[in-house]
Order: C-alpha cells, then structure tokens, then sequence
C-alpha cells in the first residue's frame, strides 16, 4: 500500500530501490489497522521488513469483525495543514470490484460538521491493536485527533450536511438513522436481521441491489417487504484481463424523508453483523430533494448497470460453504493470539524460538503450522499456549515479527494469513543488512547511497545517453561523485547520523565475497576521508 504514496510509476516497478524508497519516505507517517487474519501473504521480499512499524493487526471479542475501510490523511506544508477523508467500500487489496468511495478535503471556508465521532473512532484505533502500538506513533494519532476537531469539510455539490457514524466502538446505529418513506440498499452480503436495520417498517418502497446468492438467502417474510431486487449485470463485469472491474463489492443506503435525502457510504454490509457489532464506518451526506427515487430511475445511469432479479428465497449455505465460513473463523480466531518471536544472536545467525497464546482451534478439527514470512518451506506446528518451539537458525537479515500461519480443515484445505508478532532480540542492524542485501550492482550501490543521504533519486546524477539509459560501470561512477562528494560533506555538520547509517550498510557490503563487484571503484578512497572527517567532528 505505501507504494501508492511514491511516484506513479512505482507501483510497477520492480527495481527494490525505487520500492524502498517509496516505503522508506513515508514508513514513519503511516499507520495501518486491519482485521487480525486478514492480512494475506504476499510474494516473498525482503522489503517487507520495511512494512513492520506501520501495520497494526486488530483482533475483537465474540467473533465481531474490524472491518472499516477509512482513511485520514494529514498534509503539511510549514505551518499549513490540509486534511482528506476517504470512506470506501475497498480493501486495501488488488481486489478490482465495483465499489464505492467518498472524498472530503478540508477547507478554511467549508462546513462546520460534528468531528467529535471521527475523532473518538481514530482515538480508539491504538488500544485495539493485537501489538502495542509505540508511544511516538501513539502520540501522532493523538495529535492528528486534537486537529481534527477543528477542521472544516468542503462539502460537495448540492449537498447540505456531513455526519460521521463509526459502529461497533460503543456506538450502535440509531434506530431512527434509517427511518424513510424510501430505501435503496446497495449491499453484495445480506442478512434477513440486516434488512431489519436499515429498511424501516413504514417504507413504502424498498429497492435492494446484491448478488444473487445473497438474495436469495433472505427468508421469504424478508423478501415480501422488498419492492425491487436487481443484481449487477454480468455484462458489466468486465474481463479481468482488459484490468477492468468485476462484481458487486459496494456498500451504501440511500434514504428519502421529508426534510430530503440522506447518503449512506462506507463499510458496512446490510447484515447484523454490520450494523450489530462489527467496527464499521459510515458517512451521512444529507441532499435535498427525491434522489433516492432518482437513483431507481430507468434512465438513471446506475439502473443500465443492473437486471431485475426474482427469488422465493430460503436457500441455506450448503456443507461447502459452512466449511468455508468455519475455515475463515479458524484463521481468525488464531490470528487474534498473541505471537512471541525471540531470536538469540551468536555473533551470525539468531536461533529463534515461538511462544503464543491463542485459541485451541484443534479440538475443532483443525491443524495449524507456523513460520517466519521470510522463511517458506520451514513451516513447523504451532505450540499450544504457554508453550516454546524451535523456529531454527535464521540469518540476521530473516528475523521478522511478521509470521505466516496456515490453518487447515477435515477437507485438507488450507487458508493462510500473515500475523504480527512481538519480536524480542532484535538487532538494530538488522534493518541495514536487508538493505545491504539489494545491493548486486554499482549502479545499486549509488542508487541507495543518494537514497540514504536523501537525494530523493539518484536519477537526477545520471546523464541519459543517447539510447536513454544511465552511464554503467566507472563512467557512471565519474557522472556521479561529483554530487555525492558535495552532499558527504554536507551531511558531516547537517545529518551526521545518516553518515553512521550508511557506515554500518557498507561495512555489512564489504565482508561480502562480491564486495569488489559492487562497491564503484574509486569509492573506498573517498569513503576514507569522510570517516576521518566525521571521527574529527564527534
């Protein structure tokens, strides 16, 4: 995800320095929270590792869910400050569904909105973490929450009012939210109890677009209460191949009443469970004017993505689908343990041990093994609570917090989800090595060297030649020693620290048997004088 914060073309990069830095500019300003067990396991790489301080598992009680999808972001610029709020329908995954997403900025002349529920549900976030969350990053989300209670939102056209509605926090819906002479659901899961919260009793039209199998779940009696179903046109699903979108993932109730139209738009499906006990956000914007009508109009632009549906309902989950939903808990329920990794340096690897406390799934049929995400194929039986087992030797550069748990049922089907664990022995080099550990190439060499001394890029020291690329070799080095040379200096009275960094990462580079093939000739000379320099100045 923090790729999307970098240039735009990173995101299809495949060069680790161009990745890291992306990750490595904004690691410190980003903080993720997400339902413990539903983290999936990415393709293996060592800049993982760089994701550790951001991304914060939440896990609840009584098999309730941490499901909003929002986010708060906070712009600066000297003394100026700007905020965007973004309430969405979509995971952060590579998902391509159709769903929804709402944008409010912040402007000095906007609207005046209740802020007290956003800031309370952002507040929460760090004590719902399965880790404890750092004191410093603590105390960013705080500050990010005073702010909030001052800021104004530019409201979009037409629209009159803004409210923020978290669920699931000590903070149920409002039976009188949905009260309306007309409601359309957009909702892909449905639940009979769900459309009891948001389709009131007096409704005289009650318009509902899911998927088909969500339909037809609801019990008949629901259904009767129904004045229309549609389900997406599959000719809308367009194909995968063609990067286009495909199936209903979209959340939002659309109510008509007297004083005019409210919109519903975030996380939360029309089941009890979402608007019943999972963590759930929701944004009100309040209209004038039919539009819920408007939206169920054949000419509406919304109805020639639909078909009309018709059900009699009463379909019950098969024993596929039961064992489907009961894998899921499993991983969930074991996901939301609490995870020790401890490694014992002996001067070149660390020998790492696991300890957890989590739920006993294997009375329940289930079997779950453990690794570290940087080992795969070492996967081991998860200890019982209370309990240390052996995850083996591990090179400095493979301690992680980050483990992979894979859960598998009576049918030998396994679903697998990353957890976090509290990681004991840490070495602080150890984030120096992984970088080291890009590095197969001068050209990496002077890549990460301008990262590190905070060049940005270390495009900008390159002379594209005639075919477009970069100088290799020692021409490059020629081309680039000219601003490294001015910027060492530079960072021995402004950033002294970045120069014990990068000491500590080309030491790691030197004891490698490849040394000479990647540090640029020429280097080590000039790399001496900025050590004597800087042991002059301590």
């Amino acid at each position: 995800m923090p790729l999307a914060f970098g240039p735009a073309a990173m995101s299809e990069s495949r060069d680790p320095i161009a990745i890291l830095d992306g990750v490595r500019r904004f690691a410190d300003r980003v903080d993720i929270f997400a339902q413990a067990g539903e983290v999936f396991v990415p393709p293996a790489s060592d800049l993982v590792a760089l994701l550790e301080p951001m991304i914060h598992p939440v896990a609840l009680t009584r098999g309730r869910l941490f499901h909003p999808k929002v986010w708060v972001l906070e712009f600066g610029r000297d003394d100026e400050r700007a905020y965007r709020l973004l309430c969405s329908s979509r995971n952060l995954t590579s998902d391509r569904t159709w769903d929804t997403i709402l944008r409010l900025d912040s402007s000095s002349t906007g609207a005046q909105a209740d802020n007290a529920p956003l800031q309370e549900f952002v507040g929460r976030l760090p004590d719902l973490a399965v880790v404890p969350v750092n004191p410093e990053r603590r105390q960013a989300i705080a500050a990010l929450v005073e702010a909030l209670g001052d800021v104004r939102w530019e409201l979009p056209e037409g629209v009159r009012r803004v409210g923020f509605h978290p669920f699931g926090l000590g903070r149920q819906p409002d039976p009188a939210l949905f009260d309306a002479y007309r409601t359309v659901v957009i909702s892909p899961f449905l639940s009979d109890e769900g459309i009891d919260h948001v389709v009131a009793r007096r409704a005289g039209t009650a318009v509902v677009v899911s998927r088909p199998e969500s339909l037809d779940r609801l019990k008949p009696a629901t259904l009767a209460r129904l004045t229309k179903l549609y389900v997406l046109d599959a000719g809308t699903n367009e194909d995968e191949e063609a990067n286009q979108l495909v199936g209903l993932h979209a959340k939002a109730v659309v109510v008509d009443r007297k004083r005019g139209t409210s919109w519903f738009v975030g996380s939360a499906n029309a089941t009890g469970a979402g608007f019943g006990g999972n963590v759930e956000f929701m944004v009100e914007l309040e209209t004038k004017g039919d539009e819920a009508s408007r939206l169920i109009d054949p000419r509406h632009p919304l109805v020639n993505l639909l078909l009309p549906y018709e059900t009699d309902g009463g379909v019950e989950d098969d024993q596929g689908q039961k064992d489907d939903n009961a894998l899921d808990r499993a991983v969930r329920l074991v996901a939301a343990g609490s995870f020790v990794v401890e490694g014992v340096w002996d001067g070149t690897a660390f020998a790492t041990t696991i300890a957890s406390e989590r739920a006993d799934v294997a009375s329940a049929g289930f079997s779950v093994t453990v690794r570290l995400i940087t080992q795969p194929g070492r996967a081991i039986p998860l200890p019982s609570t209370g309990e240390f087992a052996s995850l083996g030797s591990v090179a400095l550069e493979d301690l992680s917090p980050f483990l992979v748990v894979d859960v598998m049922d009576h049918r030998s089907m396994v679903r697998s989800a990353v957890v976090m664990a509290e990681l004991r022995g840490d070495r602080p080099e150890r984030r120096q090595a992984i970088l080291a550990r890009q590095v197969n190439s001068p050209e990496k060499f002077m890549q990460l060297l301008a990262l590190l001394l905070s060049f940005g890029s270390a495009d900008m020291f390159f002379t594209a030649g005639s075919s477009g690329g970069h100088a290799e070799g020692p021409a490059a080095w020629a081309e680039f020693s000219t601003g490294i040379f001015e910027r060492l200096a530079r960072a021995l009275t402004d950033a002294p620290h970045a120069l014990d960094d990068l000491a500590s990462l080309i030491e790691g580079i030197k004891v490698r048997d490849d040394a000479d093939s990647v540090i640029p000739e020429g280097f080590a000379a000039l790399w001496a004088d900025v050590l004597e320099a800087r042991a002059a100045t301590s």
